[in-house]
This record gives C-alpha cells, sequence and structure tokens, in this order.
C-alpha cells in the first residue's frame, strides 16, 4: 500500500476543522472533491477516519491516531522535498537549530564549535523560540533541532519526537556588580535563602523553572522568586542594577559591560541541555550536528 500524502493532508485539515466546508475553504477546493478524497484515504487504509453524522463530524479511534501521526509523517516528508530543491539548486547546506530563552546564543555558538569547523560551508540558522512553539517549529520545518535547558512536556504527538540530553553546564550565581555577594569567590546554595530569584517564567510555565526551584527545596529551602521583566534576554540582564540574582550558566567574572558579576556556586550543580527533533526526516546534517554535540566535552 503507498499512502498518497495528499489525501492525508487533506484528512488533517478536515480533522481540525470537523466541518468539510471550512476545511474546503482553506484548501481552496470543492467540498465534493475534498469528500471523495477522503473517502478514498479511508478505502485505502481500510478504515473509517471520520463519524459522519448529520449533525456533526466526530474523529474516530483510528481517526484520531492517524491525525497524531500525521503531522510529523507530512512534516518529514515535506523536509526531504526542501532538502532535494536545496540539493538541485546547488545550495549549501543548511542546520536549523531552535533554543529556549533559558539557553544563550553563546551557548548555542559553543555547542555549534566542533560542527562548524567540521562543516565551514554548512548554513546555519539559528532562532529563538519558547516552549509552546516546540512542536510547530519542528512540524513546520522551521527547525531541524529544538533546544531546552528541560525540554517541554509534549503532546499525544511526542512518539513523532525524540529528546536526549547533550550537555550539561555548571550553574553559577549572577548579581549586579554592587551586591552583597558579589565579593565573594563562591556562593552557597543556603547564601540564596534570602534573596529575590529571578526566574523567566513561573514554576507551572517551565520545567527549567520547575528544576531549579527543586534544587533550592534540596538545598533546604524555599525559594523567593520574581519573573524576569527582560523575556527573550540572557537572565544575567535581569540582575544589572538591582538586588536579585538568577542562575546563570556563564563563567566567573564581570559581564555586561562590568554591571554584573557572575560567581561559582557550591555545592555544585549542573544544567542539562536537552535536543528535541522529529524522528522522521531528520536531515543528515541536523544527525552529524547530534551526534559531535553529544560527544563534544561537557559544559565547564
Amino acid at each position: 500500500m503507498t499512502l498518497d500524502l495528499r489525501r492525508v493532508a487533506a484528512f488533517v485539515v478536515i480533522a481540525e476543522e470537523l466541518n468539510v466546508t471550512r476545511a474546503a475553504q482553506r484548501l481552496h477546493t470543492s467540498q465534493q472533491a475534498l469528500s471523495a478524497s477522503l473517502s478514498e484515504l479511508e478505502r485505502q487504509l481500510k478504515v473509517t477516519l471520520i463519524d459522519r453524522s448529520p449533525r456533526q463530524l466526530l474523529l474516530t479511534e483510528a481517526g484520531k491516531l492517524l491525525y497524531t501521526e500525521a503531522k510529523p509523517l507530512l512534516a518529514a516528508a515535506d523536509a526531504v522535498e526542501r532538502r532535494l530543491r536545496d540539493v538541485a539548486a546547488n545550495s549549501p547546506p543548511q542546520l536549523r537549530l531552535a533554543h529556549s530563552p533559558a539557553i544563550t546564543t553563546e551557548e548555542v555558538y559553543r555547542l555549534l564549535d566542533g560542527f562548524r569547523s567540521a562543516h565551514p560551508d554548512t548554513t546555519i540558522i539559528v532562532e529563538q523560540i519558547y516552549p509552546r512553539e516546540l512542536e510547530s517549529s519542528l512540524t513546520s520545518g522551521r527547525a531541524d533541532v529544538a533546544l531546552f535547558r528541560i525540554a517541554p512536556s509534549l503532546t499525544p504527538e511526542s512518539s513523532a519526537f525524540a529528546s536526549a540530553p547533550v550537555r550539561f553546564d555548571r550553574l553559577r550565581i549572577a548579581m549586579a556588580a554592587g551586591h552583597p555577594l558579589a565579593h565573594r569567590e563562591k556562593v552557597q546554595f543556603s547564601d540564596l535563602r534570602d534573596q529575590e530569584i529571578v526566574i523567566w517564567a513561573p514554576p507551572g510555565a517551565s520545567g527549567y523553572t520547575a528544576f531549579l526551584t527543586a534544587l533550592c527545596r534540596s538545598a533546604g529551602f524555599e525559594p523567593r522568586v520574581s519573573i524576569s521583566p527582560n523575556q527573550g534576554l540572557p537572565p544575567a540582564t535581569s540582575v544589572a542594577g538591582n538586588q536579585r540574582v538568577a542562575f546563570v550558566t556563564e563563567r566567573p567574572g564581570l559581564m555586561l559591560d562590568g554591571t554584573v558579576q557572575v560567581v561559582e556556586l557550591e555545592p555544585p550543580a549542573y544544567a542539562p541541555i536537552e535536543a528535541v527533533w522529529l524522528r522522521a526526516g531528520l536531515s543528515s546534517w541536523a544527525r552529524t550536528f547530534l551526534d559531535d554535540v553529544r560527544t563534544s566535552t561537557p559544559g565547564e
């Protein structure tokens, strides 16, 4: 059996609209043609995908399964087609990376160090995304691989995705250069008990925030947190000119033109970087990047 991807794509639109008229409008086709396409797909698969009751359309269990599997399948096919066009046009190979705000562009640059040296002709496109954009970023082809400190929970479509930790970076504490703790070489977890800690999202909205909160609790205290006003910028920018502190992975020393001091944290704690990608359709360049970063030297 050969699965007709055009009919699968049309089914996805019907499943999203649960209305043939609206689905036909989205696809710029007639209702009759769309209904015929759906019937042919069901005949081909030998299952009923949509229950066509007089009052409304409902996905059957088979329809729900196909819908969850179809998006990444179509994304993989689109990715292959895109790469074939690039090859035909003699375009340089591309690696598309997405990263959450918890990972700075400098950290992404360091992750790419070995790959860039081995493949200098590859065009690298980097985009910052928020956790809620993970699935759409990968299924739309905007990114080959998405990087997070803690990968967000996925929908039932998650069977189409793979994830793995690729690096562990040592956590440190950033504070304004004039902060009372800034003169120390090391800060203990217990020193953070009375500090206001800047986070980028509430614990319930960010796996990384939950991870940092759990570290504080394991050290014996409930952290006092506030949300960063500088969304999309590195965490250290949120402590310049105030008395708050932030967990960072930058190296110890002054940064941001000397306005922020980064200090070692004891006992040592490490934050992961997790990669997420589509199981099907991963480009050879993305696979090479993943292989390289998983065998490179861990973060300092």
